[in-house]
């Protein structure tokens, strides 16, 4: 299954960071059952510099989960996506940032760059996938 949402855009006019740091931020609310492959896909990948869970006040264990799987988790009370989404730029100071749904089944690094690539090579600002 294809992504609903993703979105990447360029944050390098707000911050001093390295054009090449690219965090991807996971907001997530119950995904201890898919949130494991999807984080091992984006640290897997070399280009993708940080990657950030926030867990929106889970009950579950996605937390620990995504911790185990190499992402930075932040964790806050159930608050809705868009909070948690703001929470992850908020968390990081890179130059691009992408936002990926935590219950990407079948997601690849392929994927992934083929709307990172995009961006990061300076043909695109914003793709939505």
């Amino acid at each position: 299954m294809l992504p609903r949402v993703l979105l990447l855009y360029s944050n390098r006019l707000f911050n001093s960071m390295p054009k090449t740091s690219l965090a991807v931020i996971i907001p997530a609310y119950n995904e201890a059952d898919n949130i494991a492959a999807v984080v091992a896909v984006f640290v897997s990948m070399p280009e993708c510099t940080e990657v950030i869970v926030v867990d929106d006040g889970s009950v579950d264990k996605t937390a620990a989960v995504a911790a185990k799987a190499g992402a930075r988790v932040i964790k806050q009370n159930n608050q809705g996506k868009g909070v948690a989404m703001q929470t992850g730029v908020n968390a990081t100071n890179a130059s691009y940032i992408f936002f990926a749904d935590a219950d990407l089944v079948g997601w690849t690094s392929k994927h992934a760059r083929s709307l990172i690539t995009p961006v990061t090579n300076g043909r695109a600002v914003m793709p939505v996938g």
